[in-house]
């Protein structure tokens, strides 16, 4: 691409990107026992993403997916094609093609040390990247940019390819194009249609599949006959802060162990997650942030877990005040979801557990979001 072509295709790029009004802050997570909750979201930090739609540049003729052959999926009319500029990343291209007839490029620009971040970028952290034999699939970035939803993973490099199907039985394949010593795939789907499925092969051998998490994210990879856990969903603790709805849920299934908090969804990976242990004489927290799109100077709201005894969680706060939370049971785990009003500290915390009983008291330096 010439430095004109750059420079027509960044124009046109602000161009897009300044009609759309940017998500809600996620909240910061505080990391228990290692890499525990993973999260996908906007703006992490140093490698630059580009997602280009409405045919910037000339593109190949591609063809279309097969159509459905169900009447369950005869009313949902869409057409959808990727493409892969060969093995290498020129110019840091890692898929193009289509996606309702709007032309789409995924171009990836950077590196691990040097941080792209602005209006026309999605930032990834490639020392984030953590794809192994086990988990051949980083699902690095997963969101809606114009008209389609974009999708970037980075892949081991025994993936050959990456199977995702679509409604009507429609089978996407991604190619993996290598970028600064790592494996990218990409697409982008149309807002509204779900993923069904997704499948990573070396050539012919299944190496894993995900099923996706509230219809596009895919957290989870289960090795071929490994399954997730039995559906269960639960709210651990909602209400109003500040003028601000809050609400914790818990969502197992297929997809892995995830939770919707007030900043987005949150996933732990793997079969058997280290961050669902329960934590063993303490109140640990798990996620915390802002309300209200991450404004410091709004209430915040902590997720936590505790002992699997504990009933009622009593919160000591620097301004005198104690809260009382109930402890929700979630697979082993009592957790507990709270708001912190501002300016205010978690000084102790006291554990319950049955007929009131108390079960001890914990230091809180962990439990008020000061990270």
């Amino acid at each position: 691409m010439s430095i004109q072509e750059d420079q027509e295709l960044r124009e046109r790029l602000d161009t897009l990107l300044s009609g759309i009004e940017p998500r809600p802050a996620p909240v910061a997570l505080a990391m228990r026992q290692g890499k525990g909750i993973r999260m996908r979201r906007w703006g992490a930090a140093a490698v630059g993403v580009v997602f280009v739609a409405a045919g910037a540049v000339a593109l190949p003729t591609a063809l279309h997916t097969p159509r459905s052959s169900t009447a369950v999926n005869a009313a949902l009319r869409y057409s959808v094609t990727v493409h892969s500029p060969g093995k290498n990343a020129r110019g840091g291209l890692i898929a193009y093609g289509t996606e309702n007839g709007n032309r789409w490029r995924v171009v990836i620009s950077g590196s691990g040390a040097d941080e792209s971040m602005g209006g026309n970028t999605t930032s990834i952290d490639l020392g984030s990247v953590s794809v192994t034999s086990a988990d051949p699939v980083d699902v690095l970035s997963a969101g809606s940019l114009g008209g389609g939803v974009t999708i970037v993973g980075a892949v081991a490099s025994d993936v050959t390819a990456v199977a995702i199907t679509l409604p009507g039985d429609r089978v996407l394949t991604l190619k993996p194009v290598r970028y600064s010593r790592q494996w990218f795939v990409a697409v982008v789907i149309p807002t509204g249609v779900p993923i069904v499925r997704a499948v990573a092969y070396d050539r012919a051998r299944e190496l894993a599949y995900s099923v996706p998490y509230e219809r596009i994210s895919l957290v989870s990879w289960w090795r071929p006959g490994q399954s997730g856990p039995a559906r269960f969903t639960a709210t651990i603790a909602s209400g109003i802060a500040g003028g601000h709805a809050w609400r914790y849920v818990t969502q197992f299934g297929p997809w892995g162990y995830c939770y919707s908090t007030p900043g987005g969804s949150d996933c732990f990976a793997g079969t058997t997650p280290t961050g669902m242990s329960a934590p063993r004489d303490t109140v640990a927290m798990m996620a915390c942030g802002a309300l209200g799109n991450g404004n410091p100077g709004n209430p915040t709201s902590v997720l936590a877990s505790a002992p699997a005894d504990v009933r009622q969680v009593a919160l000591h706060l620097s301004g005198g005040s104690t809260v009382r939370v109930r402890a929700v049971d979630v697979a082993g785990v009592r957790m507990i979801g709270y708001i912190l009003p501002v300016g205010q500290r978690v000084l102790r915390a006291s554990m319950y557990g049955a007929a009131g009983r108390m079960l001890g008291s914990t230091s809180a330096a962990d439990l008020s979001c000061a990270a």
